[in-house]
């Protein structure tokens, strides 16, 4: 038996306890499967010692992927009737090199999402594992989108490097939130928002919370997020991606991006401040980030171009610049090369990458 992307399992499941018990009606349930799978010959430069590596990407001791972390999901739905609506994500990453779930070691298995909603006229609510609506805002706003190999914005918010500390400008809050709840609005004339609240689970210690609104008009959108995090212990509650912060650490994070897509160009702009209180104790250090990027149209694919930097004593700057071509609707083959020096490197990271991803 063929089970695709559109199978009807969920509703055989309901369909076979209909013959054993007597019910008035049975509302009927969608599951899918899917995902994809983006692997790339990647050779790079260590910011550590400058000897340069070469790896299939995928593999537990580097970034995941390319333009995209591997990933399988199962999701569900349930028409409860009335316009409500019921429903279950459970998200796995995967290691393609090496065939094992996770971006990295010790990674939670549905580490991507796990989580049951309820839908409706009135927007939707959300109870478990989940996409920080910051991360959200990070992705839709620069023409890398999630790759953690090559967007700029994401190598200056999420991976950590040589700032696990503190002395830079990343965050270490995850790009999702465990043990959260979340309300997403409806969509009003462009607008929608959502708010998600992390609860930390120990005594006497805060939680985290993350915000968004986004705006999409024609060719035009915005976004504005914030993000306050605070650090629980060695493995956040948050499921921290990295960093050796001291307990009691807040983190407060605001976003502005925008985005026009001119045809064949589609430009990108995100202006960021992070704000580090380590401990709690010591004054807190701000820092600023902005990042502009395109995607230009040309053949059956597009060039992707984007530029970061972070000021002041960090000195953090990165450039990146590939083309990702359409072979598909759902694959795709790409080439990628990336600059990354700050002022905490020893050695600036020169990276390039020659990938393909399938997506189902």
């Amino acid at each position: 038996m063929v089970f695709n992307k559109t199978s009807t399992f969920g509703a055989l499941v309901f369909a076979a306890g209909a013959a054993f018990v007597s019910t008035p009606a049975i509302a009927q349930t969608g599951v899918t499967i899917s995902g994809a799978i983006d692997t790339e010959i990647n050779t790079q430069t260590s910011q550590t010692t400058g000897k340069r590596i070469t790896s299939l990407n995928g593999v537990s001791t580097g970034p995941n992927g390319g333009l995209q972390t591997s990933y399988l999901e199962f999701a569900g739905v349930e028409d409860l009737g009335d316009g409500l609506k019921a429903g279950f994500s459970l998200g796995m990453f995967i290691l393609p090199g090496t065939g094992n779930s996770g971006r990295f070691n010790g990674d939670p298995l549905f580490s991507r999402d796990a989580n049951i909603l309820l839908s409706g006229d009135m927007g939707t609510l959300k109870l478990g594992r989940q996409i920080s609506p910051l991360f959200l805002s990070t992705l839709l706003f620069n023409p890398f989108a999630d790759s953690f190999s090559y967007s700029a914005i994401i190598q200056h918010t999420y991976n950590a490097g040589q700032f696990e500390d503190g002395s830079g400008n990343v965050i270490s809050a995850d790009s999702g939130y465990s043990n959260a709840i979340s309300y997403a609005t409806p969509n009003y004339d462009g607008f929608r928002a959502e708010l998600l609240y992390s609860a930390s689970g120990q005594n006497g210690t805060s939680g985290s919370y993350s915000g968004n609104v986004l705006y999409f008009n024609g060719p035009f959108a915005a976004t504005l997020a914030y993000e306050s995090s605070t650090v629980t212990g060695s493995s956040n509650n948050t499921f921290t991606l990295g960093g050796s912060l001291p307990p009691g650490t807040t983190q407060k994070t605001a976003q502005l991006g925008l985005s026009y897509d001119l045809q064949p160009v589609k430009l990108f702009l995100q202006l960021q401040n992070n704000n580090t209180s380590v401990g709690g104790n010591s004054p807190s250090v701000s820092n600023g980030t902005y990042q502009i990027g395109a995607s230009i149209a040309a053949g059956s694919g597009n060039v992707l171009a984007s530029y970061a930097h972070t000021g002041g004593a960090i000195d953090h700057k990165t450039f990146s610049l590939g083309y990702d071509y359409k072979l598909s609707r759902r694959t795709d083959t790409y080439i990628a090369y990336m600059t990354d020096s700050a002022a905490a490197y020893a050695d600036t990271i020169n990276s390039f990458g020659i990938g393909l991803r399938h997506r189902f």
